[in-house]
């Protein structure tokens, strides 16, 4: 159960924090060029990707409440001062991603990056609150402002959507091409 844990944090840190990354690269290469059959096939790989992923990590954490109750404190947190922003939450992590299966739902592009950002919203807003807080305390010093240390993370989310957006397409463009050259031979 840890190593699975583990995987699915890697996974998360190197895929799904990037997926509205991937998706906005996705759209401006749309907007670019014609082929869109490409790019409707990595928007069904994403889709298929995020409901996967949902579907584990619910796994997960329902196993996790089961067998490991004192690791998970969803008690304290789901009938606090803030109830209703953890059950915010936990709809947009585990229940709205499922709205996917819906073709009509998960073939729009807009939705699907809609998705892809409320489902890490919590992490989101804790980067927010933190380079907040930063801001107004005045933690920064001349050299943090000018190497944008704060910005850091979201700068390798970005470069690694980008780059996952370009070998997703090329990885459709390469496994098309396998299709074709079998299909004729």
């Amino acid at each position: 159960m840890e190593e699975l844990r583990r995987l699915l944090t890697l996974f998360d840190k190197n895929i799904i924090y990037c997926l509205p990354f991937v998706i906005l690269t996705l759209i401006v290469i749309r907007l670019l060029f014609k082929n869109r059959d490409t790019i409707y096939t990595a928007l069904q790989v994403i889709r298929w990707t995020i409901i996967g992923y949902t579907a584990i990590s619910l796994l997960l954490f329902l196993i996790g409440i089961v067998l490991e109750p004192e690791e998970y404190t969803i008690v304290n947190r789901a009938t606090g001062p803030y109830a209703w922003a953890y059950w915010m939450m936990l709809f947009a992590a585990f229940i709205l991603p499922f709205s996917l299966l819906n073709n009509k739902l998960g073939s729009k592009i807009w939705y699907l990056l809609l998705i892809s950002i409320l489902m890490k919203i919590g992490s989101f807003f804790e980067f927010y609150v933190i380079i907040l807080t930063s801001i107004s305390r005045n933690y920064w010093t001349e050299e943090s402002v000018w190497k944008f240390d704060y910005l850091y993370p979201l700068l390798v989310f970005a470069f690694q959507g980008i780059l996952l957006a370009i070998l997703l397409i090329g990885g459709i463009k390469l496994w098309e091409r396998i299709k074709e050259t079998t299909n004729r031979g």
